[in-house]
């Protein structure tokens, strides 16, 4: 039957869940330690409560509960900042990676000029709202926009680390799907 012949397959893409969800509490834990630090049993199940919330909610909204429901109420604001900053780079990660994958596998037609030129234009000017995020949002009077403007003031460091976790978390995704492609 089908079973022995997916089966590796399916073991190895199961077994790397675990590593990305790992990645992601990383990054989330970098993050955090700017404004409000967690220890790695915190940010491990503040990731695992939201991909648990997430499964509820409609577009994953359910994730950013998960995680505050992990924190302090004084850690709420700087939470959601990590989480908006977490979010914007795996952005940047899954632009660069498709971007990539579309330069060097796909064949030019008129649909992948458009969106080649889309992905180009979108990258620069999702880097520069996440490197100099804290100049672009400074005059926006939102409590968890002035959080995410003081974690974007925070060094560079910081944000070249939580963007390396990223596209280390965005590698993973791209071995699972290849696995499960292999699979079926």
């Amino acid at each position: 039957g089908m079973w022995p012949r997916v089966w590796p397959w399916l073991s190895v893409a199961a077994a790397l869940m675990p590593v990305n969800w790992w990645l992601e509490a990383q990054k989330w834990r970098c993050l955090m330690r700017v404004d409000a630090p967690l220890n790695r049993r915190q940010a491990w199940g503040g990731v695992l409560a939201g991909i648990s919330f997430s499964q509820l909610t409609p577009n994953r909204i359910g994730e950013y509960g998960g995680r505050l429901a992990v924190l302090k109420s004084g850690q709420y604001g700087a939470g959601v900042a990590a989480s908006l900053v977490g979010s914007l780079a795996q952005w940047l990660a899954l632009f660069s990676g498709g971007l990539a994958g579309m330069l060097y596998f796909d064949k030019p037609t008129a649909l992948w000029h458009s969106i080649t030129m889309i992905a180009a234009i979108a990258l620069p000017v999702l880097a520069a709202i996440y490197f100099a995020g804290a100049r672009l949002a400074a005059a926006l009077p939102l409590r968890v926009l002035a959080r995410f403007v003081a974690l974007q003031a925070c060094r560079r460091d910081v944000l070249w680390r939580a963007l390396a976790l990223a596209f280390a978390r965005y590698i993973v995704y791209v071995i699972q799907y290849a696995l499960l492609i292999n699979a079926f």
